[in-house]
């Protein structure tokens, strides 16, 4: 697969990042989770997120992203994270 820079090399039978994070969080058993991506390789996270995750998408709004959210640039993710740690108890 193609990443804006990147060529990715994976084996065919390969789990994806949407496939990844589900595992993750079923092995930590998490509640929830926050996915933050910037290009079509972590379009499958955002397809298959659980409705309760955080997917945010960094670029200009795509109707074809699955993305909840979406942040014009890299520097907004710094705010969002901020944001983020600040909201915590």
């Amino acid at each position: 697969s193609y990443g804006k820079l990147v060529v990715n090399f994976t084996a065919p039978e390969a789990p994806h990042k949407g496939d990844a994070l589900r595992r993750l969080v079923a092995e930590h058993a998490c509640e929830a989770a926050v996915f933050i991506g910037d290009d079509d390789n972590d379009e499958p996270a955002f397809a298959s997120a659980a409705p309760d995750w955080l997917t945010v998408r960094i670029g200009k709004h795509s109707p074809a992203s699955r993305a909840m959210f979406f942040l014009d640039d890299h520097a907004q993710m710094a705010m969002l994270l901020q944001d983020m740690a600040d909201a915590l108890p």
